[in-house]
């Protein structure tokens, strides 16, 4: 460990909480974890809440990185697409040959 805890950052420190609850709760414990933190916030705020924060998202993002990153990322998507129907139709094929 060597780290001296007395200089830890607070963000070192979150990190390695975190680091500790999936070790302790596995990937299935945080994502019930995650699961029951949206329900409570969906309870408390209600549905609206969920486009609210999304739409400021959005602003800040592009804001952020410009119209450029869009175009970017809608060609990672349509590359991403392509490869999953290739792979889709591989698996039909192989379904039907059997």
């Amino acid at each position: 460990m060597g780290e001296d805890k007395s200089e830890m950052t607070c963000r070192a420190a979150g990190r390695m909480g975190g680091k500790k609850s999936v070790e302790l709760a596995g990937r299935e414990g945080m994502a019930a974890r995650g699961r029951k933190g949206g329900a409570v916030t969906k309870e408390r705020y209600g549905e609206e809440f969920y486009s609210e924060i999304g739409s400021k998202g959005g602003k800040v993002c592009r804001y952020k990185h410009g119209p450029d990153y869009y175009e970017k990322m809608g060609a990672k998507g349509v590359v991403r697409i392509r490869e999953l129907v290739k792979k889709g139709k591989q698996v039909e094929e192989e379904t039907r040959g059997e």
